[in-house]
Parts: C-alpha cells; sequence; structure tokens
C-alpha cells in the first residue's frame, strides 16, 4: 500500500505541477507525513472521481485502493474528457507486457 501513497502523490505532482512539501527538509516531511498525517492539499476544481480517489490514497488506514482501481478510476477519467475512447484496457494489458518482455530482454537482465 506504500506503492499507492507514493504514486497518488506522483499523480498529485502532475495535476498540482508542483512539488509537496517544498519548504520542508526530508526529515520534517518523514515526521510530518508519518506522524501528524500531513498531506497535500486536493484542489477542489479537479473532477470529483480524482479527488475521492487522491483523498483515498492519502489514507493512513491500510485500507488504501489498490494500483488497479487507481488505473481504473484514471482510464474512465481520461476517457470521459474525450469524444472517443483513448485508453482501452485491452491496449493497457498489451504495452505491459511488451514493456514486461523488453525489460526481460534488455542487456543486463539476461
Amino acid at each position: 500500500k506504500a506503492d499507492v501513497y507514493s504514486f497518488v502523490i506522483l499523480l498529485w505532482q502532475i495535476l498540482a505541477l508542483e512539488e509537496p512539501y517544498l519548504k520542508m527538509s526530508s526529515g520534517m516531511i518523514e515526521y510530518k507525513v508519518c506522524q501528524l498525517g500531513l498531506r497535500p492539499k486536493i484542489n477542489p476544481s479537479w473532477s470529483n472521481a480524482i479527488r475521492l480517489l487522491l483523498g483515498d490514497c492519502f489514507s493512513s488506514q491500510p485500507n488504501r485502493p489498490t494500483l488497479d482501481v487507481a488505473c481504473s478510476v484514471l482510464r474512465r477519467e481520461v476517457n470521459s474528457l474525450s469524444d472517443r475512447r483513448l485508453v482501452d484496457e485491452g491496449l493497457l494489458d498489451s504495452s505491459r507486457s511488451a514493456l514486461s518482455a523488453g525489460a526481460a530482454s534488455a542487456p543486463g537482465n539476461r
């Protein structure tokens, strides 16, 4: 579930076009995030689905959504912003397979 938190921090950075906790040292970030529950502010202008996803993934409880759930939400959001389907589940699965196959055959992975 730490991977989900890391993923959603990256997603927040992409959406906000800024770095969270910019003026804090790494020690201060660790303390405030882990001990005090500090999270980046969720922009109210973002879609409801994105705001809910970020809130759920920022949870300090161990019942955060999985990465599959997060990707499903993002896929729906991308598709809702277009008059045609831009992201297809089958395409994503074949891309993952191709990327995995390429990584396995890359020099140093043999």
